[in-house]
Order: structure tokens, then sequence, then C-alpha cells
């Protein structure tokens, strides 16, 4: 069975400025890599910063990758309402 690890967030997270290969998210697939092989795949989405879209976006990230792993940064301060998920 693969795994799913979603890194949901703003433009950090999908490495505006430093490029696919330098982002976050690409440096933690790198080094998870050679540990987890074949059995993780790792997904990248998000939204702006704009907290009207986050919900929505975040809840059709999760049931279209039904992620294992949810690995969410963006500014949380009223964001932190929207998960409805464990």
């Amino acid at each position: 069975m693969i795994r799913t690890v979603l890194f949901f967030g703003d433009s950090n997270t999908r490495g505006y400025g430093v490029g696919r290969e330098r982002r976050y998210t690409s440096l933690v697939e790198k080094a998870l890599g050679p540990t987890v092989g074949s059995e993780w795949r790792f997904v990248v989405t998000g939204t702006e910063s704009d907290f009207r879209l986050i919900s929505e976006r975040l809840e059709r990230a999760v049931a279209t990758n039904s992620p294992d792993v949810v690995v969410w940064q963006i500014p949380t301060g009223p964001c932190s309402y929207f998960p409805r998920w464990p």
C-alpha cells in the first residue's frame, strides 16, 4: 500500500522564490526517500494566504489525495478552526 504525505500551504510551501528543487517539501522528500522508498508519495498543494480560500482548498486537497499525513504550513491564526477530521 502506498501512503501519502500531503504538504498544504501557501507560497512558502510551493517554493516561490527558491524553485521546486530547493523548497522544503522537496528537501523532506529527498531526505526520507532512501528510508521510505516507493511506499510513500509526496504531494504539494495549497492556496494563497487568503483565509477565505483555505477551508475549501484544504477540504478538496484532502478529498483528492486521501493523505495519511498532512503537513500544514500556513499562517494558522483563525485557520486552526477549519479542519474537521482528527
